[in-house]
């Protein structure tokens, strides 16, 4: 799929990031190409619902690159983010967020995704973008699992009324291969009750270089 021009969704009260899934593994496998454009005023008020953001969850292979989200605003219960949900053995290159908000009524809330899983591979990414949650919450990924982060940043602000709250990515983990953060930085305020960090909130992961917020 190539994006020809921008896309405003102000008409869409309430976005449906499932379509018309049966379940919660109904995900997006192919390539999403933004082209250099922009989708404003994306719209979600789902806090009972999980995987929630323009896309639900992109796996298998998927690629989604080369496009921007602007006033994207938000809700889901957890893994929330303004692209997407989850991101599990998938590459996001060269995409934004600025403005609005992500808000996990739970948590795993990113500014632009929730979670990025399964040797993903997210690059020349940033997102402007405050993120509030209950825990587990990251200006860009609310939490990196068994993936890498290249080449971006985070400007937003988050706010976790309980735990785990990083600048860059709420957490940070290796469970099942490796994990690397390379060439990133974040400069947003962050609060948690429990550990919290300007770049990351917790952190058990392979290589952080050249990093800072």
């Amino acid at each position: 799929y190539i994006l020809m021009n921008d896309i405003d969704l102000s008409s869409i009260a309430n976005w449906d990031p499932s379509g018309e899934r049966t379940s919660r593994n109904d995900h997006f496998q192919g390539i999403f190409d933004g082209n250099g454009y922009v989708i404003k005023n994306l719209t979600i008020n789902r806090a009972d619902e999980e995987t929630v953001g323009l896309f639900n969850t992109v796996s298998n292979s998927a690629v989604i690159k080369n496009v921007g989200m602007e006033n994207a605003n938000v809700v889901g219960y957890i893994e929330v983010g303004s692209l997407c949900g989850v991101a599990g053995y998938a590459t996001v290159e060269n995409c934004y967020s600025i403005g609005g908000q992500v808000t996990g009524a739970r948590g795993l809330a990113g500014g632009l995704i929730g979670t990025a899983s399964a040797e993903s591979v997210i690059s020349n990414s940033y997102a402007k973008t405050d993120v509030q949650a209950l825990m587990y919450a990251g200006g860009l990924i609310g939490e990196l699992n068994s993936s890498i982060l290249l080449n971006s940043y985070a400007t937003g602000n988050v706010i976790v009324t309980d735990t785990i709250a990083g600048g860059l990515v709420g957490y940070a983990t290796n469970s099942t291969a490796y994990s690397q953060i390379q060439n990133c930085y974040a400069t947003g305020n962050v609060e948690a009750n429990n550990d919290a960090g300007g770049l990351i909130g917790m952190a058990v992961v392979d290589l952080i270089q050249n990093c800072y917020a």
